[in-house]
C-alpha cells in the first residue's frame, strides 16, 4: 500500500495495514451518482480513551485514491495538535471542521461540493499519535465511495417500485383469504349445528322467530331459482323431519 503527502513528496510503502473499528470513518453517502448529487461528507472521529494504548493524540489525516483495489494514497485533508486548526490539503474539497482533542472526541470533517467521478475510490483516515514511553504509532480505518448510474438507479427504483406492488397484491389477497376464515366461526354461530344426510350437510337458522316461506319462495322463482332442492323422497323426509325437530312445523 502506498501513500504519499503531496505531489512532490517521495511515496513511501507500508506493508500492512491493521484497521480499526474504534476509530469511526464515516461516507455519507456511500455512493455518488455523477451530476445528481449535490455533496458527499466525509466524517473521521477518534475517542482516546479508546485506545488505551495511544497516550495522546497529535493529528488526524484523511487520504485518498483513485484505484481501490491496489491504492496509491494522497492526502486531502489534516488537522494536528499544535495549529489547532484543520488544513486543506485539496483543491476538491471543503473543510467543514477539524479538531484534535486528548480528553475527549478528536474529529475531521470534509465536504465535496458537486462531486464528479474522479472522487470515488478508496479513503483511508489515519490517527498519530505516541504511546506511554513517546513512540509514534497511527490507526487507521478505510471507507470505499462507489459510483452509481443514474439509469442504474432508476432501474432499481422500478424494481422497488415492482416489488412494492407484488407485496401489496400478496397482502391483499392474504386478507381476502384470512378475512372469511375469521367470519366462518361467526357464521356458524348463527345455525345449529349442520347433520349429515348421504354425504351432505344441513344448516338450520337459529332464532328464527319468523318464516314466510311463501315470500321467501317467490323471490327465488324472480331470480330463475327455487328455495330448496330435493333430490329423493328419501331427502324430503330427512329435511321434514329435521325442520319440524325445530317446532317449524308450518314451513313444512
Amino acid at each position: 500500500m502506498l501513500l504519499t503527502k503531496s505531489n512532490s513528496d517521495p511515496l513511501f510503502t507500508e506493508n500492512e495495514k491493521l484497521l480499526d473499528t474504534n476509530l469511526t470513518f464515516k461516507i455519507d453517502p456511500p455512493s455518488l451518482i455523477p451530476g445528481v448529487q449535490v455533496e458527499v461528507n466525509l466524517l473521521c472521529t477518534f475517542r482516546r480513551n479508546e485506545f488505551p494504548d495511544m497516550a495522546s493524540v497529535f493529528s488526524m489525516i484523511i487520504a485518498h485514491s483513485t484505484n481501490p483495489t491496489l491504492p496509491v494514497y494522497n492526502y486531502i485533508a489534516s488537522v494536528n495538535q499544535v495549529e489547532g486548526h484543520a488544513h486543506n490539503i485539496s483543491h476538491d474539497i471543503k473543510i467543514i471542521s477539524g479538531s484534535v482533542d486528548n480528553n475527549g472526541e478528536s474529529s475531521l470533517h470534509v465536504r465535496f461540493n458537486y462531486p464528479e467521478i474522479n472522487l470515488t475510490g478508496a479513503y483511508m483516515c489515519e490517527v498519530y499519535g505516541f504511546d506511554q514511553i513517546g513512540k509514534p504509532m497511527t490507526k487507521y480505518n478505510s471507507q470505499i465511495l462507489l459510483t452509481n448510474n443514474i439509469t442504474d438507479v432508476y432501474s432499481l427504483v422500478r424494481q422497488n417500485q415492482e416489488l412494492v406492488s407484488s407485496i401489496q397484491a400478496c397482502i391483499q389477497n392474504q386478507t381476502g383469504l384470512v378475512r372469511p376464515t375469521r367470519l366462518l366461526s361467526v357464521l356458524l354461530s348463527n345455525f345449529y349445528p349442520p347433520v349429515i344426510n348421504n354425504g351432505h350437510a344441513y344448516y338450520l337458522t337459529k332464532n328464527l322467530t319468523y318464516f314466510e316461506y311463501f315470500s321467501a319462495q317467490r323471490v327465488c322463482e324472480e331470480f330463475g331459482g327455487y328455495l330448496v332442492e330435493l333430490d329423493d323422497h328419501q331427502e324430503f323426509i330427512f329435511v321434514r323431519d329435521f325442520i319440524s325437530s325445530f317446532h317449524f312445523s308450518d314451513a313444512v
